[in-house]
């Protein structure tokens, strides 16, 4: 939607400048205007309202002003240089719209919110014509769509099929007949379902680091609580057998690898060798137990590992309880995995209800993960892992530098130095398998993402 964009010289400034001739799917222009209603919408004074994730919050409180100063331009000011905010303007998960660009005047005329909810208008390749909640969304090609050669792009985007046909289906053994019975050409799949996929005609395209396992031991700053000692959070790691949950639970590389520390995989901003994952040594891991002080796990209290079922991650409560068992077999340590509700537990993790226990969970993978590190460090977030000015200054020097040919080893820096603290860290990132039916010739997802991207590089036969 920006055809071109500025950065002040103290870096606390963007200059957008909005493209013409941008149709939303009613056929109204996308204006300046649009652009600033979804702005404010994001990280205006009703943000932390309307923002779905923690990290748009703490964007609101780093904005000063949004304002249109001419026809084409909006001018965001913040109050410190952030480099990773027009990854964040690109990313489709910042509020309640998900990122689109709103359109003001078709909003105000259904009455907000829920009237948009109803009967939503987007700017993009696809518009929804028919929409059946928790069952199907029936898209058609918007032929008005901008991504073109005639509006200055590289290649033309508009999708060269008619209609798009969503149905939420839960249960694999449906999809996978579905696929068979040459009712869907794509489905979430799994390596359980390899064979039966193949045998009718179809196959498995893997989407590259899609997502990846978080351990957290919560709370860790707290002087009171035993992972406060560094020791016992390198004595936890050093207790994993990554390995086997890679090659037994996830049937090896193919699917799961142990490349990269959280979010930053080998096509991340700020990857090197050194983030990689602890290899399994159990002997350490009881000897750097014992010098904590908690021998065999003697004294060391009963905790819980905390997570869900689901989600861009197969097999977490799985991978859970392999991990509870090697806790309990190399260390002595008494614990237990409790499986439930994703909200319940993300909303017992903010507000700080899994101290002294281990959170869990699952999370995209993502070119730029400088959120991820502020998130993770911000002594003001309800989300933080550590409360260690080290560690968020180290933060916030790598996101104000804004020179892209620098970024790379900014980044890099302070995610070694999160890694050496070990507040927390990853057991495997994953590659996502989708069956594709033998009417698709090619597919070439893109990676750092579980969703189905990059149609418009799918051919049918």
């Amino acid at each position: 939607i920006a055809k071109s964009w500025e950065l002040s010289p103290d870096g606390l400034q963007w200059t957008w400048t909005i493209r013409d001739g941008v149709k939303f799917h009613n056929g109204d222009t996308l204006t300046a205007d649009d652009v600033l209603f979804s702005l404010d919408r994001h990280h205006g004074p009703d943000a932390t309202e309307n923002a779905i994730h923690s990290i748009f919050v703490q964007q609101s409180k780093q904005t000063v002003s949004q304002e249109k100063v001419g026809p084409e331009t909006i001018v965001v000011t913040q109050n410190q240089p952030n480099a990773t905010y027009p990854f964040l303007m690109s990313e489709l998960h910042s509020s309640d719209s998900h990122g689109a660009v709103l359109p003001k005047n078709y909003w105000e005329q259904v009455g907000g919110k829920q009237g948009y909810e109803n009967k939503p208008v987007g700017a993009g390749p696809f518009k929804l014509v028919e929409f059946k909640r928790s069952e199907q969304m029936l898209w058609e090609r918007f032929d008005d769509y901008y991504f073109t050669p005639e509006n200055g792009f590289p290649e033309d985007r508009r999708v060269r099929f008619k209609t798009l046909d969503e149905r939420l289906v839960p249960e694999m053994a449906t999809r996978v007949s579905a696929l068979r019975a040459g009712q869907a050409d794509m489905i979430e799949a799994s390596l359980e379902a390899k064979s039966q996929v193949e045998a009718g005609g179809g196959r498995l395209i893997f989407i590259p680091e899609a997502s990846y396992s978080q351990i957290r031991p919560m709370g860790c700053w707290q002087p009171e609580l035993s992972c406060h000692d560094k020791r016992v959070r390198y004595a936890l790691d050093y207790a994993i057998d990554k390995e086997l949950i890679r090659n037994q639970l996830f049937g090896g590389p193919e699917v799961a690898q142990l490349l990269g520390f959280e979010g930053v995989t080998p096509s991340a901003l700020g990857y090197s060798p050194e983030l990689d994952a602890l290899p399994y040594d159990p002997e350490k891991a009881r000897q750097l137990l014992a010098e904590a002080g908690y021998p065999g796990g003697e004294g060391f209290p009963p905790f819980k590992i905390f997570t869900w079922d689901g989600g861009d991650v197969p097999l977490q409560p799985q991978q859970a309880e392999l991990i509870a068992d090697m806790w309990k077999e190399n260390l002595g340590l008494q614990v237990t995995v409790e499986v439930g509700d994703t909200v319940a537990i993300r909303q017992k993790a903010q507000n700080r209800e899994l101290d002294g226990h281990v959170y869990f969970r699952s999370n995209e993978g993502r070119f730029d993960g400088g959120s991820l590190m502020r998130s993770a460090t911000d002594p003001e977030n309800d989300n933080r892992m550590s409360e260690d000015p080290q560690l968020f200054r180290a933060v916030n020097e790598a996101l104000a530098v804004l020179d892209p040919a620098k970024r790379h080893e900014a980044y890099n820096k302070a995610y070694r130095t999160i890694w050496e603290e070990h507040y927390y860290w990853s057991t495997v990132y994953v590659n996502l398998p989708w069956g594709v039916s033998n009417r698709v010739a090619t597919w070439e997802p893109w990676p750092l993402g579980p969703y189905a991207s990059a149609l418009w590089t799918l051919t049918l036969k």
